[in-house]
């Protein structure tokens, strides 16, 4: 246990002495800070406040696990956490936020390069301090000097969503599939 608090520490105080990022945001940043929404597909379409309400969390992770059964890798087994003092030993400063939802899903195995963040907020404007803690955790552990394997697919593989007032941090193992928008459930 010691050592588990020791390692989440250290990431912690990696993350805050990172300044740069290697994880991208689906969207551009723009010279501003000000983040763009990914285009939409034709398929789907820009949604109201009121329809943006109903994405339900479990769906979203439902349909990432999904897209998974193409490929002929092991099944993906994460866990959820939802309480908000545990997700800030990892995601520090998340608990400061008003959130409609979150929920954080880890996987069995610790040192996995796998994990899904999905995050609404309340307030739009606060939209741009969540991908700030996200990219912070993704430059946390792309920097990881232990298990560089583990480092090396975060800094790859691992990226920020935004659609709305709704932020997903994804990464996945080599061989399985991020879906290019994940708050579009198929």
């Amino acid at each position: 246990m010691k050592k588990v608090i020791f390692v989440l520490a250290l990431s912690v105080m990696l993350s805050m002495l990172t300044a740069c990022g290697s994880g991208g945001v689906n969207g551009q940043t723009t010279s501003s800070g000000e983040i763009t929404q990914p285009p939409q597909s034709s398929q789907s379409q820009q949604t109201d406040a009121s329809e943006e309400e109903k994405i339900d969390f479990e769906d979203v992770y439902n349909s990432i696990i999904a897209a998974q059964e193409e490929n002929e890798q092991e099944p993906l087994i994460f866990f959820p956490e939802t309480d908000i003092e545990t997700l800030n030993g990892l995601y520090y400063g998340i608990s400061d936020i008003e959130l409609t939802q979150v929920v954080d899903y880890q996987p069995p195995v610790v040192g996995a390069a796998s994990e899904i963040m999905l995050v609404q907020v309340a307030d739009s404007s606060d939209v741009r301090k969540v991908v700030d803690i996200l990219q912070n955790r993704i430059d946390s552990e792309a920097g990881d000097t232990l298990y560089t394997d583990r480092g090396e697919q975060w800094a790859k593989r691992a990226e920020i969503q935004v659609s709305g007032n709704y932020v997903c941090m994804i990464v996945l193992p080599e061989g399985y599939t991020i879906p290019e928008n994940v708050f579009r459930i198929e």
